[in-house]
């Protein structure tokens, strides 16, 4: 079972806040051919790392968030820790990549 947070403009600061833990949000859209290939590594991911919350955000549905956190691309990752964000990652990445970068964060 995916643990795959969808969140929006209205419940996206309440969510990054409540938690210390490490959030992994993954900005897409549905016309970005790169981004579907992604959602099965994160659904991996969020079943391999339960300690680190992973968050799918429509682009284009979460304008004002895209807008805040500038991002002007998709795919595109940020990494969350205690509400600030703390990394940044433009583009596609492997299962591989995405999880050096988040054990950097965790280790």
């Amino acid at each position: 079972m995916s643990r795959i947070f969808n969140l929006n403009n209205d419940n996206f600061d309440k969510a990054i806040n409540k938690t210390n833990n490490l959030i992994v949000i993954f900005f897409w859209a549905a016309w970005c051919g790169h981004c579907g290939g992604l959602i099965p590594i994160l659904e991996e991911l969020s079943e391999e790392m339960p300690n680190v919350s992973f968050v799918s955000i429509d682009k284009d549905e979460g304008l004002s968030i895209a807008e805040r956190f500038q991002i002007g691309s998709v795919p595109t990752f940020l990494f969350f820790k205690k509400g600030e964000v703390i990394d940044n990652i433009l583009g596609r990445m492997t299962k591989e990549q995405l999880i050096d970068k988040i054990n950097k964060f965790i280790l």
